[in-house]
């Protein structure tokens, strides 16, 4: 697969916030406060990531107004979730994965509406059940195998920087920051 410069950036931020997602759906599930809010925001921060890449000015706001209406469509595995984070270990390692698995969809399908040059406003329901089932049947780039070939103090910056991501306590700012740091 050639990759594009966006396709590159779109699959760093991706897996990224997807892997953050899991790292605080891990830790943060079977809390009394959960892990919902954290998820949601690293999603809409993802989804604005992308909009920099694709060259659409987006602010946690419009992500937000797009993600929330639409979760249904990308929740079923959540509810899942749900239902089996409580159970210790298991629990959490089951929500860690259907988190990222989550991320991974929305984040393709968001790229996919972007690299159609669309906005997101722009989607109906139908045909963003059909972007999601082109990102779940797409061949995606892998991330992890790109760190094979990359400077080992390369790869232990990207992975602070998914680290610092995972805190649900960022303001827009640094997520943004992050992000781009990321992405370069």
């Amino acid at each position: 697969m050639e990759l594009d410069s966006k396709l590159a950036s779109s699959a760093v931020i991706i897996t990224g916030v997807a892997t953050a997602e899991a790292a605080s759906a891990y830790v943060m599930g079977p809390t009394f406060i959960g892990d919902d809010i954290a998820v949601t925001a690293l999603t809409a921060a993802m989804i604005m990531g992308l909009g920099k890449v694709h060259n659409k000015s987006l602010t946690m706001e419009k992500a937000l107004k797009w993600l929330i209406p639409n979760m249904g469509l990308f929740a079923s595995s959540r509810v899942l979730a749900m239902t089996v984070k409580w159970i210790p270990l298991v629990g959490s390692t089951a929500n860690a994965s259907i988190s990222f698995t989550t991320a991974q969809v929305i984040g393709w399908t968001v790229y996919l509406i972007f690299k159609d040059e669309k906005d997101l406003d722009e989607v109906g329901v139908k045909e963003l059940r059909i972007y999601k089932r082109r990102a779940e049947n797409m061949t995606k780039p892998d991330v992890e195998k790109w760190f094979e070939n990359m400077p080992k103090e390369k790869v232990k910056e990207y992975k602070d920087l998914v680290s610092q991501l995972s805190n649900p306590a960022l303001n827009e700012e640094t997520q943004n920051e992050l992000l781009r740091k990321m992405q370069d």
